[in-house]
């Protein structure tokens, strides 16, 4: 059994599911299905096969960052172990309420209990993880905004307000990770008037990433360049499952797909339903494309996800119920 305290509680954000329904039928109303069954059944077993192993070698990526900075803070958990619990996360994030957040507490949770790591240092190898994850992701998608504006794709007006929201969001967290390396220790401010021992984990935790930082530079810039290698990937995966459903994308096209599509999933609505639909319909309408192949490309982009979700979700069963060893 998970504890109540890494279980998805209800929130008022939950309502935003009341948003899918409109957005899924703007996204379809005027879809020529025909098109789309033409374009789907083009996926044979070999195509299929193909997406798949692609996939699972961009989520082993993923795992990447995690594995080195916890194998530099001494902690050496097996790499495909630390990927069943990234998918296990995914899986929490993916099926609750909110910007592809949510799964990092039960990351916590498994290293804690199945593999003995202090709870602040567990705490901090996850921030970290995901700190430098969202560093590179709001990166690439500010200069596929940029570059998406250079050639002018879209409205200048709208084009200017999501790039420098994802600029600013890039540089707060560069700020932040400076902030940690200087040992101004952000963090521990903001969260002093917390209970004591709420207070204290977060200044062990925010301790222990500060030394990081200054002590290990060179996995910090090799967790870097892993996230670009994941982002390559990404792009990989999406021109290919494309050019299977009969569409070759430029890379000016596929740079617009891509980025409209990953900006989706920062709406605060469960694996972007209604979002993702939309952005891949706006996509190859914005590129002059038949919106059926974005419909279809939803279609992959949907069943792939919630396989990857339900799967991450009996991984995470699973490796709850396991004891810790030397336990029991």
């Amino acid at each position: 059994m998970l504890p109540r305290s890494i279980l998805p509680k209800f929130h008022w954000s939950q309502l935003l599911w009341l948003a899918a329904p409109p957005l899924l039928w703007w996204a379809l109303k005027d879809i020529r299905w025909a098109e789309v069954w033409v374009a789907v059944s083009r996926l044979g077993f070999w195509q299929i096969a193909t997406l798949v192993a692609i996939n699972f070698i961009t989520l082993l990526s993923f795992s990447g960052r995690w594995w080195l900075i916890l194998r530099a803070q001494g902690y050496r958990i097996p790499y495909l172990t630390l990927t069943a619990y990234r998918v296990a996360s995914f899986g929490v994030s993916y099926f609750t309420p909110g910007p592809q957040f949510g799964g990092e507490p039960l990351q916590v949770y498994l290293l804690t209990r199945n593999h003995g790591l202090p709870g602040p240092a567990a705490a901090a190898t996850t921030a970290l993880d995901k700190a430098l994850e969202l560093l590179v992701n709001f990166f690439f998608l500010a200069v596929g905004i940029g570059l998406i504006g250079q050639w002018q794709l879209l409205p200048s007006a709208s084009g200017g307000y999501v790039i420098g929201l994802m600029i600013g969001l890039f540089v707060a967290i560069v700020v932040l990770l400076w902030a940690e390396w200087a040992g101004w220790m952000p963090l521990t401010r903001l969260t002093a008037k917390l209970p004591k021992r709420a207070a204290h984990a977060v200044e062990e935790s925010e301790r222990q990433a500060a030394q990081f930082f200054r002590e290990q530079p060179r996995v910090l810039l090799v967790a870097i360049l892993v996230s670009i290698a994941s982002w390559g990937l990404i792009l990989s995966e999406f021109w290919l499952a494309m050019r299977f459903l009969g569409l070759d994308l430029t890379p000016a096209q596929l740079i617009t797909a891509v980025t409209i599509n990953r900006i989706a999933f920062l709406a605060p609505l469960p694996g972007g339903l209604g979002a993702l639909e939309s952005s891949q319909v706006l996509a190859m309408t914005v590129l002059g494309l038949d919106p059926a192949f974005g419909v279809s490309q939803g279609l992959v982009i949907r069943v792939r996800d919630v396989a990857v979700g339900l799967c991450g979700l009996w991984l995470g069963w699973q490796a709850a119920r396991k004891r810790r060893a030397g336990e029991g």
